[in-house]
């Protein structure tokens, strides 16, 4: 390689080739990379101008994490963090009525916009396989029933920053997440999670049945510091026949009633013809219920029979001296 070839700049060698930066003449910086590439012995390379050869390793850019907005290509290919792996995402719409009810059958779904359902049934419905949704920094909202249900056994893991809402409608069946029959959500990324409106009758989060999972594993906020719940048996995260909620990260916020104890940031649901097992593992995160004055509302009510509550060293319950225990029968730990 002459001189000429290399005046004012570099050459750099790495795995996947050779290239010249910055060459003022973009032919001669061609030319002595082509060279250098054509060597496959041992070579000294003498010039009397000043250059300067690099050796540098390859870095491949850092894949999406649960949190960052998506990026797709012109066939809606993305990283998918969660699966590990580039997927095929279909778009979800508030202008496209028939993908209302969402049979995942494996299949990725992502929000390119605010995506509210008008119908009577759920915004989303995981009935017929595993899934995934991206929330891609929007908000999903239901105008009646659950924003999201999930049942028979299949899971949704949910993905990007954003917000799910359920409907104002006042029954546990208006939940914004509604988990039974042994299936499973995640909620790996930062999402709130609320109702339609602060005073509600319905739980935010509603989980039911044996096997019956919900994993918050993001920073998720679960109602608001201004809620008001205006029924006994409403908390922001009931629990009814079985199932496990595990909260790593996130706050959980109770009401804020002045007038009886109305709604508990996590609560199970008693009634004569409920069983009230389940468990509530908090190994991180906050609970914090009455944030007003003259408040008389629980952090965590728990059941009556059989139900197991664990709080870990990094878990904050605010106030501690907001947890109720009836017990009638079983062991707590």
């Amino acid at each position: 390689v002459d001189a000429t070839d290399m005046t004012g700049g570099k050459v750099y060698v790495t795995a996947s080739g050779v290239f010249t930066e910055p060459l003022a003449d973009a032919t001669k910086a061609t030319a002595a990379a082509a060279r250098f590439e054509s060597l496959t012995t041992d070579t000294t390379v003498t010039t009397t101008a000043a250059f300067e050869l690099q050796v540098v390793e390859d870095v491949a850019p850092a894949k999406p994490g649960v949190n960052d907005t998506l990026t797709l290509d012109g066939n809606n290919i993305g990283w998918c963090p969660v699966c590990q792996a580039d997927v095929t995402w279909i778009a979800l719409a508030d202008t496209s009525a028939s993908i209302a009810t969402v049979n995942t059958e494996k299949s990725h779904y992502y929000l390119s916009d605010n995506y509210t359902y008008t119908g009577t049934d759920n915004a989303i419905s995981v009935t017929g396989g595993d899934g995934c949704l991206h929330l891609n920094g929007k908000t999903l909202t239901a105008s009646t029933g659950t924003a999201i249900m999930a049942k028979s056994g299949y899971t949704l893991n949910v993905m990007g920053q954003g917000s799910v809402i359920g409907s104002k409608d006042a029954n546990w069946a208006a939940a914004a997440i509604n988990v039974s029959g042994a299936a499973t959500v995640k909620v790996h990324s930062d999402v709130a999670i609320s109702k339609a409106t602060a005073a509600t009758k319905a739980p935010i989060i509603h989980v039911s049945g044996a096997n019956t999972l919900v994993e918050l594993e993001g920073n998720v906020t679960v109602g608001a510091s201004d809620l008001v719940y205006s029924t006994s048996s409403s908390a922001a995260i009931t629990m009814r026949n079985g199932g496990t909620i595990n909260m790593e990260n996130g706050t959980v916020y109770g009401g804020n009633n002045t007038a009886g104890a109305n709604g508990s940031a996590v609560a199970w649901y008693t009634s004569a013809n409920e069983n009230n097992v389940g468990a509530f593992n908090m190994t991180g995160g906050t609970i914090e219920a009455c944030t007003v004055s003259g408040c008389d509302d629980y952090a965590i009510l728990i059941g009556t029979t059989y139900t197991s509550v664990a709080i870990g060293e990094n878990a904050v319950v605010k106030p501690a001296a907001m947890i109720r225990e009836d017990v009638k029968g079983g062991e707590q730990a």
